[in-house]
């Protein structure tokens, strides 16, 4: 649950909009921590910040699926149809019927399964061993299909397309992946057939990180990503993410010394998500 933007909806929601906004600053300080886990808390606090963001997990869980908050979103009166407000309850409302079909128990442990999971990861693949990832992802999809188990919809997938794409479905995305699976390889093959030089050349070699940085930085700003509510950082896995807020939002890349599209293609995608938030 986001936070309430309290200056696009006003006081009128009172107890709702001021629970519904506890809930969102819970969801806010977990993004913290979790931000603070892949770009500098140190590898050796993993367990405890993965304890700290399932006790949030659950919490806000709680707070969103109790009867009060539900009396409160039954007792709203209706807004203006296409109003912000109108649209933030319709919101509320599907992300608490959503949330209600679950136990606090699986909501928490998903989130420390996933903390878990992502730190071995980042050791699996800096190692090149893939055995102590194994486990811990195949817990994360137990918990997932579990998850999905006690949403009921069609397919165990669709439970999970929902929550990022409602309406989205697998049959559908099957039907759209069959039809580029048509198109892109005679396309594929048909350009690697007219290519008589390597035009990626250019990007690869020796490229100095502390200069990829400071060209990345210029390209993003010329974009008009905006410095004063926002910074960068590096990660492992390059994301960008804000804390309830179009006033902060992070991005993270990483760089590779020889191929120089690593950092800044990453730095520009992440950039793009970022514009969107500050105008969200």
């Amino acid at each position: 649950m986001a936070r309430v933007p309290t200056d696009g909806i006003n006081g009128d929601l009172g107890p709702l909009g001021d629970r519904l906004a506890t809930i969102g600053d819970l969801h806010s300080a977990a993004s913290v921590l979790a931000w603070d886990r892949q770009t500098y808390m140190p590898q050796g606090g993993v367990t405890g910040r993965a304890e700290q963001l399932a006790t949030l997990a659950r919490v806000a869980h709680e707070m969103l699926v109790s009867p009060e908050t539900g009396r409160l979103l039954a007792e709203a009166r209706q807004r203006e149809p296409g109003s912000d407000e109108a649209a933030f309850l319709r919101l509320a409302r599907r992300e608490r019927d959503r949330a209600v079909r679950l136990p606090s128990r699986l909501v928490a442990e998903t989130s420390r399964a996933t903390a878990l999971a992502e730190q071995a990861w980042i050791s699996a693949r800096e190692n090149s061993d893939w055995s102590p990832f194994a486990p811990l992802l195949e817990r994360v999809l137990d918990l997932k299909k579990e998850e999905a188990s006690y949403l009921d919809f069609e397919h165990p997938y669709d439970a999970m397309l929902d929550r990022y794409d409602p309406g989205a479905t697998t049959r559908r995305l099957r039907t759209m992946f069959d039809e580029l699976k048509a198109g892109i390889p005679p396309l594929v093959r048909d350009v690697s057939a007219r290519i008589d030089e390597d035009h990626a050349a250019p990007l690869k070699g020796g490229f100095n990180e502390k200069r990829q940085e400071r060209f990345g930085r210029e390209i993003i700003s010329r974009f008009g990503y905006d410095w004063s509510r926002g910074r960068q950082d590096r990660a492992v896995h390059p994301f960008c993410i804000n804390f309830g807020s179009p006033d902060d939002v992070r991005l993270t890349t990483r760089f590779d010394q020889m191929r120089l599209s690593v950092g800044l293609f990453a730095t520009c995608h992440e950039a793009g998500h970022a514009l969107y938030e500050h105008r969200a």
